[in-house]
Formats: C-alpha cells, structure tokens, sequence
C-alpha cells in the first residue's frame, strides 16, 4: 500500500528543498523581484511615465541584468526600448511631428520602435515592401490563372474573385452557420500537425464561434475571447466573406496564431506588454505563415490564394504607414497605393477607415509587419547557430512561451 506523508513530512521535505535550492536560483528571484518593484513603480503614474522616460532609463540601465530569468531579461529590455525610443522622440520633435524634410523618417523610425518593432530606416521599410509585393504577387498570379483569371493586374482579378457567387456564403442563418463550421474544420485540420511545430499544445477547445443575434445585428467587429477559447467572428456581412478568405482568418485568430499564444504561460509584466505593442498581430500574421509551412494549403489552392490576399493586406497596411510618416503622402495617395497593392478592401473595414487610421498611429502597422518578419529572421538566424540542432518547437517556445517581447529584446533572447 502507497504510504502518504504526514504533515511533519510534508514540511520536512520542504526545508529540504528550500535548503537545497542553488544559491543563483535565489538570487535569480531576489533580482526579479526587485525589478518587479522598479517596473512597478514606474506604471503607478501612467500619466509621468513619458516624461520620466530619460531618468527612468538611467534606472533601469544601472539595474544589472545578470541573474535575472529570462522573462525579467524581457520586461527590462522592452521597457528600455519604449523608453529609449520616447526619449528620443522628445529630444528631437519636441513640438511634435516635423511637417517636411528627412526629419519626416527619423520620426517614423522612432515611432516604429515605440510600437515594439526593430530599428529600421524608411528606405529598408520601402525595399521590403516591394519585395513582398513582387513575391505575393507571382503566386497569387499563377493561382488566379488556373482558375481562368489571366487579364488584368492581380489586384483587379482579386477584387473579381470576392464577386464570384460559387465562393460566397448565403445570407442566412444557414449560412452563417455553414462559415462558422468551415473555419472549424480547418482549425480541426491544422490541430493535427501542431506538434510539429509546439511541445506546449494549445486547449483542444479552442474554436470559431457565432456572435449572439444582437452583435451580429448591430455590426460588432470580431473579437477573441481568451478564457472561453474562442473567436466571435463577424458576420453581419456575410456576402463580404468569401469561402477562399477564410482559413488564413481561423489560423490567424485562433491557432496558430492569438488565441495559441494567449494560452501561453506567460507573465510579462503590463509595461513589457505596452512596450511591445506590435507583438501580438506580428505573432498572429506569423501563425498564418507557419499553417503555410505546415502544409494546410497543399490542396487547397483558393485558401493559399486568400492567404497571399491577407498578406498582400499587411503589405499595403506598411507600405501606407511608411508613405504618410515618412514621405508625407496624401490621404489620396495612400489609398491609391492600398488598392494597387491589395486590391479590395477585407471584410473588417474600408480602405479609407484603414488609411484614416493608419495615419493617425505612425509606425504601428509597420511595428506589426516587422515582427512578422523579425520572427522568420529570427528562426533562420537560430537554425544556422544550430546546425543539426534546431528543433522548431523548442525555437517557438523561446519566441512565445514568456509572452509578448519588443524585436530588439527577442533577438537579445536568442543570440
């Protein structure tokens, strides 16, 4: 028969342990304690924090990282960067945005880096721009070709496709239902290969659900819901969502891409979290990506072609952040260059709602995009380092097991 302790045992064994931790594990969490207390005290006054920004940054600068965990490593590193990018803002634009010149750049790139992405200057932004768009559009050529689409630009032959009555869903009840089970099914699809990719597997519940009658009725946007597990999609305008969209949104809501994430057993302190605000979209286009990679799209060419759409969508989002901020574009010009790179407009909102806001955040859609691209560096960069080594799983928990993270702080995480 199993004996079970008693309580003298119990805490006997305790002492034991504690007795036994390691030295560098307590003064691990002494560290991560007291920055804890420091980053605590910093969010205490939202409202000063800006303006603190430069004596803040001496404290965490004189704040030693060695001996802290990783995750603490994280919050100062992303908080510093915040920081350091505010500081700087301030120094150079203190009566706001420049109306002209090449400081125009300077300011976008500081905005950038406020919004978690990595140091990049407007030129770089721009030629990676045109290199996706020349990329996304030799596939989504080849693929509307072979479904009989070869004349005209592939912005134009997108825009037919969202028109086609073979792909568009009924505008009932029925049909409502019918969008909800196909994104289920290929979250069903895609929850098989999963632990190719992760060794912390997601709930089995995580899904697709319908809003309540009232939502739908009054045209609320999609949103997530973490503790249930689930994404509301939005479906008032069903006749706006075409079958062949679909699966990237389910693998980009849901898994891989936020609600995945959001399941992580992370802690990041709230300033880490605020500092890293492009994260969680550049984690989602990501997870879109790595359902490509995993071969969700091997026979379903419509779904890859409204995933190259998608892309093509955050492609334009970026080229018109960069446009307005740092080349002072006109709201005409913006929307010009959104349809000539994306075509339609995705069924969440208009072209000119995505302009209008776009310009009033700079360099948060850019900071989106980026860590996308900076997550695929990432990983190319740490499967050279480990050769034969590399496990995809292992490289995933570095990227999403302690939560959201700023660009420069990732990449100080893995090298």
């Amino acid at each position: 028969m199993i004996q079970t302790p008693d309580r003298r045992q119990i805490l006997a064994l305790g002492a034991t342990a504690v007795v036994a931790t390691p030295s560098s594990v307590l003064a691990q969490n002494s560290s991560d304690a007291a920055l804890k207390g420091l980053l605590d005290e910093m969010a205490a006054s939202p409202e000063a924090l800006r303006k603190t920004a430069a004596e803040n940054i001496a404290r965490l600068d004189a704040f030693p990282p060695q001996g802290l965990s990783l995750s603490a490593r994280l919050d100062r590193q992303s908080v510093l960067d915040l920081l350091g990018a505010w500081a700087a803002t301030d120094r150079l634009f203190p009566d706001g945005a420049p109306k002209a010149g090449s400081a125009r750049g300077v300011h976008y790139t500081l905005a950038v880096r406020a919004a978690g992405g990595p140091r990049i200057a407007p030129h770089d932004v721009q030629r990676l721009t045109g290199d996706l768009i020349g990329s996304l559009n030799a596939e989504a050529d080849a693929l509307l070709k072979a479904q009989g689409l070869g004349d005209g630009s592939v912005a134009h032959r997108l825009q037919t496709m969202m028109t086609m009555e073979g792909q568009l869903y009924p505008d009932s009840d029925a049909g409502r239902d019918q969008v909800v089970a196909d994104m289920n099914a290929s979250l069903a699809k895609v929850r098989l290969r999963l632990d190719r990719a992760f060794d912390r597997l997601p709930p089995a519940n995580l899904r697709v659900s319908r809003m309540s009658p009232a939502d739908e009725t009054a045209g609320r946007a999609g949103y997530r819901d973490a503790a249930l597990g689930a994404y509301f999609v939005d479906l008032k305008n069903v006749r706006a969502r075409p079958r062949w969209t679909l699966p990237s949104v389910a693998f980009h809501e849901v898994s891989p891409g936020h609600l995945l994430q959001l399941a992580q057993p992370a802690n990041p302190h709230p300033l880490r979290v605020r500092a890293a605000a492009g994260y969680s979209e550049g984690w989602a286009i990501y997870g879109e990506q790595l359902a490509d990679e995993l071969g969700l799209y091997s026979n379903d060419p419509l779904g890859r072609l409204g995933y190259l759409h998608w892309m093509l969508f955050r492609t334009a989002r970026m080229a018109a952040d960069c446009g307005i901020h740092s080349q002072g574009w006109s709201r005409d010009q913006a929307l010009s260059e959104m349809r000539r790179i994306q075509g339609p407009a995705i069924a969440f909102t208009t072209l000119e709602r995505d302009v209008d806001q776009i310009a009033r955040n700079p360099g948060q859609t850019t900071a989106q995009a980026l860590m996308w691209r900076e997550m695929v560096r990432l990983r190319q960069a740490h499967k050279r380092r480990k050769a034969g080594r590399f496990e995809l799983p292992a490289f995933h928990r570095m990227i999403i097991g302690h939560g959201p993270a700023t660009a420069p702080a990732l990449a100080s995480a893995l090298s």
